[in-house]
């Protein structure tokens, strides 16, 4: 004779399986389904003829100075040309062997307050908001940001 303990038991089993099955087959496949459909909304865009047209409209252009191309390339109407000379307080710049690593200390990347790139940005709410000047600037840091400490803390 089967007791019912063992009986309850093969029921609870049962039902744990019931549930996985059920994650498997719909849950984890909807979420695939939203990732793929997401993917397939992003990549209609990149195959509709008016996107086609800008592109090779945009290829296709001449610019005779960087005004010039801000003003026809409409992605680019908020592009900034920033002199590498003066980007950064630190007179940093890009490093003969590209592989070779530097301490923090010499990779300082706060702007120099005659940056082009100072008050150049765009206010994204909840993001930049924080921003001193007349907009946010254009970096990592805002100028007259001290740099953030990484790692374990002092005491």
């Amino acid at each position: 004779m089967i007791e019912l303990s063992f009986i309850r038991d093969l029921v609870a089993i049962f039902g744990v399986l019931a549930g996985f099955s059920y994650y498997v087959l719909t849950v984890r496949n909807a979420n695939i389904a939203r990732k793929t459909q997401a993917v397939m909304n992003m990549s209609n865009n990149m195959f509709k003829a008016e996107s086609n047209r800008m592109n090779i409209e945009l290829l296709s252009m001449d610019w005779e100075d960087f005004e010039d191309f801000r003003r026809k390339a409409p992605v680019e109407k908020h592009a900034v040309l920033v002199d590498p000379a003066r980007a950064f307080a630190s007179r940093v710049r890009q490093p003969a062997d590209v592989k070779r690593r530097f301490p923090v200390e010499t990779n300082d990347l706060r702007l120099s307050p005659t940056s082009g790139a100072v008050d150049a940005g765009e206010v994204l709410p909840n993001i930049n908001d924080g921003y001193r000047g007349q907009a946010p600037d254009l970096g990592a840091y805002e100028v007259g940001d001290d740099l953030p400490h990484y790692g374990p803390r002092p005491e």
